[in-house]
């Protein structure tokens, strides 16, 4: 049984070494699982139906949920809300590029509350590194800036409760663990507000007049009263209590009637931008989903 065990941790390190060094994580961890199986003794019949199948299909809900994550971010990027969320508080904060990178990074948590993926977190990186460094920021300040900006506001993501509550089964978005979960990302938004004053201001970096910044052109302004969209979810979840997957819906829906006015768009303008931002969503979470399924597999 020890040899057993030390060969199942040797398999684990082999696999991790592997993807450091570049090798496809989704192939190295579903050869895992499989070779997990066969040194556990476990036959081939089992492992094609108990932990390829039944591992697969494991945690599809949590790859749903993931999708419609991303489609809630894609819309909010297609439609101009966060956009226009972000250059609205860089405004607010003028041209001090402390307070402008402070500003920028609450909203980008407060943004990934409820976006998704990878692309969501490119979409939104295009428009607010641009304005953090042409501020002054250095790119070595505000690339971590952003990042873990976007790492405070996943502590409360809907999509990430959606995944962690297949395997923590019994946990509500709300109550003691919200109050956690708020806290743990108050405290990671804190230190990146650190990591920018301790820079700029105690190590003695100034402003970088040298760096070199392409600002995308800005789309027009959505309305003010869109601002309230990406915290939608995060409320009607936490409040009234409603399911992850319909609080998307309707997020989505409410993204696009309140932007149909300014922006022009029609009732058919706004169903074909309903279905592109579902299409566009794929990309951004293809690895990851099939990352849950092949863990649902290890698992």
């Amino acid at each position: 049984m020890i040899i057993t065990g030390l060969i199942l941790l040797l398999a684990f390190l082999v696999t991790v070494v592997l993807i450091i060094r570049g090798q496809s994580p989704i192939v190295m961890l579903l050869l895992l699982a499989i070779v997990w199986s066969a040194v556990a003794g476990i036959g081939v019949n089992d492992i094609q139906l108990k932990v390829l199948q039944g591992g697969g299909v494991a945690y599809a809900s949590a790859v749903i949920v993931i999708v419609f994550g991303a489609w809630f971010a894609q819309v909010l990027i297609q439609t101009g809300i966060a956009e226009s969320v972000i250059r609205a508080a860089a405004e607010l904060a003028g041209d001090r590029a402390v307070v402008t990178t402070m500003v920028i990074s609450t909203v980008v948590c407060l943004l990934f509350t409820s976006m998704y993926g990878v692309g969501a977190a490119i979409a939104i990186g295009v428009i607010a590194l641009p304005i953090m460094m042409t501020q002054g920021i250095p790119p070595r300040v505000a690339a971590p800036a952003f990042t873990m900006a976007i790492g405070a506001g996943t502590f409360v993501n809907l999509v990430n409760f959606g995944i962690m509550r297949n395997v923590f089964p019994g946990i509500v978005f709300g109550g003691t663990a919200l109050t956690y979960w708020i806290i743990g990302g108050l405290v990671y938004l804190m230190f990146t507000w650190l990591l920018v004053i301790v820079n700029m201001r105690l190590v003695g970096v100034r402003h970088s007049s040298g760096v070199e910044t392409t600002t995308p052109v800005a789309r027009p302004r959505t309305p003010l009263y869109t601002f309230i969209v990406p915290i939608v979810p995060v409320l009607m979840i936490a409040v009234v209590k409603w399911e992850i997957i319909p609080t998307f819906l309707v997020s989505i829906v409410l993204a696009l009637a309140l932007t149909a006015p300014s922006s022009g768009r029609g009732l058919q303008a706004s169903i074909n931008l309903f279905n592109k931002a579902f299409y566009d969503a794929f990309p951004d979470i293809a690895t990851i989903a099939a990352l849950w399924t092949i863990c649902g597999m290890i698992i």
